[in-house]
């Protein structure tokens, strides 16, 4: 493509097209998370900010079989970008706590926190006497952090290090 006597090629062009979409989503949606690169590199994080109103699924509790363990675990962040906490349960198949965590985490988004709670719950259960005789099912309620775990290629590039 030729303009004003410059040449450009394709994949300039394309660049150009993703940097106003990215700019265009993360102005769309200045409250979120992400930044404008986490837009730039993945435009399909626009469809994740979308503003639907999500509708909650009522759940039943499912009682668990023997020699299995579940950690609920969840993760907050004061604001977009602030203070996060993390904590979990462990229960066994009769809903008794058998470990439990909180603490402060410092500064981030919903997501890494959500990442760090996870990861603390591995780190707890493997450290602990029922690692050789229990399967683990931990629970989250982050549609994001549950993908990413499953799918790590598709994750934001910075908590590639926590999910890998």
């Amino acid at each position: 493509m030729v303009f004003n006597g410059k040449s450009w090629d394709g994949l300039q062009l394309m660049d150009i097209i993703k940097t106003r979409i990215a700019y265009w989503l993360k102005a769309q949606w200045d409250n979120s998370c992400l930044s404008f690169l986490d837009f730039f590199r993945n435009l399909e994080l626009g469809v994740v900010c979308s503003k639907k109103k999500s509708v909650k699924k009522n759940l039943d509790w499912i009682k668990l079989a023997p020699g299995k363990l579940k950690f609920n675990v969840d993760g907050a962040a004061k604001g977009c970008l602030g203070e996060t906490g993390i904590g979990g349960v462990l229960r066994d198949y009769e809903g008794r706590i058998k470990l439990q965590f909180s603490k402060s985490t410092g500064w981030g988004d919903s997501n890494l926190a959500e990442l760090l709670a996870i990861k603390e719950a591995f780190l707890l259960f493997a450290a602990s006497p029922w690692l050789n005789f229990c399967l683990l099912i931990i629970e989250s309620d982050s549609s994001n952090v549950v993908k990413w775990i499953l799918k790590p290629e598709e994750s934001l590039w910075s908590f590639n290090n926590i999910i890998r």
